[in-house]
């Protein structure tokens, strides 16, 4: 019974010990430590980074104690220190304009978090007044940093630095104080991002919210046109989607942004009869953009697959196909405008590949009759394949260089390189064929291909 009892004993102090080393520094005198740090981080801020370190270590420590989450000081302090580090990357941008360190956690926005809080728990009219001016000073840094946020696709983030910014503004003229955004245009363009982010983000609902007040202020900027766009086709109202982008672009015709994505929307619906006139549109106003081409020969080539493609003869009585092909005006068009691409960028892969691509489907199709007629071994069918199977392989032929050039840009293109496999496995080439099979191979398997076959 002795040797239980001494047992028992033994965990007691077990605990006792336990329960020793978890002992915290009283709070309250950490926060003082804290603040001491801090100030003396403030005297030298170009010198003394180590000193606001040790201030936020030691303010971090302090609200480990749940009880400390309601401690206006204690939140006052926390709003001073990590506020601190906006001055101090001001003062070492200022000491050093290539400066660029990144911090590994939100600085402005914990401040803010800290202050408000501060803000809403104080009695004292000093504590409201500390907070207040502690927020004032954040609204800068808080569009920075969402602005970086958004830059890096984090737009969760940067909506939620736009949206502390918006309410600093809200709770200065709750307690009539003066706002970085009191000027309309600042408030208005804070809402812009807001809405901008929050459809990023896909928060659609605080998206419409922001983005109808801009709507009914009659803010000038199509973005809020492109903002309504994609809530309405969020909530599937294709029809409503399209009206804001017609009325964004009946009061901005010139606004680009819009006109490119009423472009993309129809791409979306395949409304290829609509998009004829936009791109043309598009391409008045900006004559160097590339992808317009293509993407204007893209259309022209979809349009030309709807039309027919017939074996005929021609004047001096021989059986063709390309006489039905080179009058088409789709097919015309779309030449034209591939064409004009690989002239206006000849280093833009996607330009060549897109005009050998346009050949190549135009041999497929005529590869279609060509298939009909081998059946037919009389002799008049014998004249028809022979003289088809020349158009065919002349088609083929044509867009073969487009490819080489694509390949000689982005060696690592799939597209590209299955094109060329089949090409010079038509034309018997098969050790070409082969090598762009292990090169398809190479990219297939995570790979890339160190340079190009074709050499530009």
């Amino acid at each position: 019974m002795q040797k239980m009892k001494k047992l028992l004993l033994f965990s007691v102090l077990s605990l006792l010990g336990i329960s020793l080393s978890f002992a915290q520094e009283d709070p309250e005198k950490l926060v003082k430590k804290a603040l001491k740090s801090f100030n003396a981080f403030n005297l030298e801020p170009n010198t003394k980074g180590a000193s606001l370190d040790e201030a936020k270590a030691t303010i971090d420590e302090v609200f480990k104690s749940e009880a400390m989450n309601s401690n206006v000081g204690a939140l006052l302090a926390k709003g001073q220190i990590y506020g601190g580090y906006i001055l101090k990357q001001q003062t070492q941008k200022l000491l050093n304009p290539a400066y660029n360190e990144k911090l590994d956690f939100p600085a402005a926005f914990t401040a803010y978090e800290a202050y408000s809080k501060a803000l809403e728990l104080g009695q004292k009219k000093f504590e409201k007044s500390d907070a207040l001016k502690g927020l004032q000073g954040l609204t800068g840094e808080l569009n920075n940093t969402g602005n970086e946020l958004y830059n890096e696709g984090n737009f969760e983030g940067a909506f939620n630095h736009f949206l502390a910014s918006l309410m600093i503004h809200e709770k200065m003229k709750a307690n009539a104080q003066v706002s970085a955004l009191d000027k309309p245009e600042d408030y208005n363009n804070q809402l812009f991002i807001l809405a901008a982010s929050a459809v990023k983000a896909k928060k659609f609902a605080e998206a419409k919210l922001y983005n109808d007040k801009l709507i009914a202020a009659n803010y000038q900027d199509g973005g809020i046109y492109e903002n309504n766009y994609e809530i309405l086709m969020e909530a599937g109202d294709t029809k409503g989607a399209e009206m804001a982008l017609e009325e964004g672009r009946k009061k901005m015709p010139d606004d680009v942004g819009l006109m490119f994505k009423e472009i993309n929307h129809f791409i979306r619906l395949g409304r290829l009869d609509l998009l004829v006139d936009r791109l043309k549109s598009a391409i008045e106003k900006e004559p160097k953009n590339t992808s317009l081409y293509t993407t204007l020969g893209n259309v022209y080539d979809n349009l030309y697959q709807k039309d027919s493609i017939v074996m005929e003869k021609d004047a001096a009585g021989n059986y063709t196909v390309m006489a039905s092909v080179n009058s088409n005006i789709n097919f015309k068009s779309a030449e034209k405008y591939f064409t004009e691409a690989t002239q206006l960028d000849p280093k833009n892969g996607d330009a060549h590949y897109g005009l050998g691509a346009f050949y190549y489907n135009v041999a497929a199709r005529m590869t279609a009759i060509l298939n009909k007629l081998a059946d037919d071994y009389s002799k008049e069918g014998s004249k028809k394949y022979e003289a088809i199977k020349v158009e065919v392989f002349t088609m083929f032929d044509k867009s073969l260089p487009s490819f080489k050039m694509a390949e000689s840009i982005n060696p690592n293109d799939r597209n590209t390189l299955i094109a060329l496999k089949e090409i010079y496995a038509r034309e018997n080439k098969f050790d070409l064929s082969n090598e762009f099979k292990k090169r398809l191979e190479i990219i297939e398997a995570g790979g890339s291909n160190p340079s190009s076959y074709h050499k530009n």
